[in-house]
């Protein structure tokens, strides 16, 4: 995500409604050196439930330019959230239909928490000339997290109720940086892009039995690592005025480290190690027969990380790194330059994926599945202003 370096103008906003809803807002470019901008929000609400939800929430954000040329520009940006809540949680639809419970009702009026994330960022972009671009980041993230849910009330415990707690504590690290440079070959326009990323997250994360927002006993206890480094190549050629071709290759490879500290061994501990790697191809054709009608074929893999603590799991593993691999086929034209038409069929293989189970609070990886589609998209303008 990209941010403005100045705000379009400065001001202050306060807006209120129903449930006890208020909001105040105010964004502004200080007059000190550099000429930081600043963004604050304070937010609070009871919503429409039984039971409060007493929501208070704040944002706050800071941007200030260190290089500002025409050429070359650097920034830092601070940014600050913290919310606390109650929840309403799910209920039983039958309860509501033998109208023993309101639709705005609660089983369990304990649930809800707090939760805070600060980041550090800076962001750099250097255009050295018009065939040249330069640009890179890092950050720097603390995110904590203590939510109280229930979903499945009394069925696992008919005396204290199935109340939990999950725990987080993250700090997370990394960088993206790119170059992308243009070219010209044998009078044939190309475009390189070459870029790396590296990511590292340190995540420590209970999870426990509770009644009433008051722990009783643990159920998870661990310390994980997870890092990531990828790069990758991309190239674009148009070799001629009614073809264009793009190809790209990414590697990844990732690093699982989880400690255990509920069962430091046996067949129930999370404790180890393990690395995976992973490449991804891409490849896009566009075919222009006329003038302002597209033609175009895509192909494109991916894949998805999963929770390090399944993937070092004793008993029943999960696989480090998911792939999916999509294709798509399709045209888009433009008439009379004010009629835009575009269609595309499209297919998506994924070799597992995991599913959320409502009951339980759970997920659990599912089989591999395939999704497939048509996509039509029309756009006319009647007139310059609609």
């Amino acid at each position: 995500m990209q941010t403005r370096n100045y705000p379009a103008e400065n001001l202050v906003q306060a807006s209120g409604g129903m449930f006890n809803t208020s909001r105040v807002l105010t964004v502004m470019t200080l007059d000190a050196p550099l000429k930081p901008t600043m963004a604050a929000e304070v937010y609070r609400s009871d919503a429409p439930f039984d039971h409060p939800e007493n929501l208070e929430r704040y944002n706050l954000y800071l941007k200030t330019p260190v290089i500002e040329n025409p050429t070359t520009i650097l920034s830092l940006t601070w940014m600050g959230y913290g919310s606390g809540w109650n929840g309403s949680g799910q209920i039983p639809l039958r309860e509501v239909e033998a109208g023993r419970l309101s639709r705005w009702g609660s089983i369990d009026p304990t649930e809800g928490g707090q939760s805070q994330r600060y980041s550090a960022s800076t962001e750099y972009l250097s255009v050295p000339n018009e065939n040249e671009e330069w640009k890179a980041s890092a950050y720097l993230i603390n995110y904590r997290l203590s939510l109280f849910s229930n979903f499945t009330f009394f069925a696992r415990d008919s005396i204290h109720g199935d109340e939990i707690n999950q725990r987080d504590d993250l700090f997370i690290s990394g960088l993206n940086a790119t170059y992308r440079r243009k070219q010209t070959f044998m009078g044939i326009g190309a475009e390189a892009l070459f870029g790396i990323s590296a990511r590292n997250d340190n995540i420590h994360n209970n999870l426990d039995n509770a009644k009433a927002r008051r722990v009783l006993s643990q159920r998870v206890d661990a310390d994980v690592r997870e890092g990531s480094l990828g790069a990758y190549f991309q190239e674009s050629v148009t070799p001629f005025s009614w073809l264009y071709l793009q190809a790209g290759l990414r590697g990844d490879h990732f690093g699982f480290d989880v400690v255990d500290r509920l069962y430091e061994t046996g067949d129930s501990s999370l404790t180890g190690v393990k690395d995976a790697s992973t490449f991804s191809p891409k490849a896009n054709i566009v075919i222009t027969p006329i003038s302002g009608t597209d033609l175009f074929l895509n192909y494109g893999e991916g894949f998805h990380s999963n929770d390090a603590r399944g993937v070092t799991d004793q008993i029943n593993p999960a696989r480090p790194l998911t792939r999916a691999r999509s294709y798509e086929i399709g045209a888009r034209t433009q008439l009379w330059k004010r009629w835009d038409l575009a269609t595309s069929l499209w297919l998506l293989n994924m070799d597992g994926e995991f599913v959320w189970s409502e009951d339980g609070g759970e997920t659990e990886e599912n089989i591999p599945t395939r999704r497939q589609g048509v996509d039509f998209e029309t756009r006319y303008e009647i007139l310059p202003w609609l």
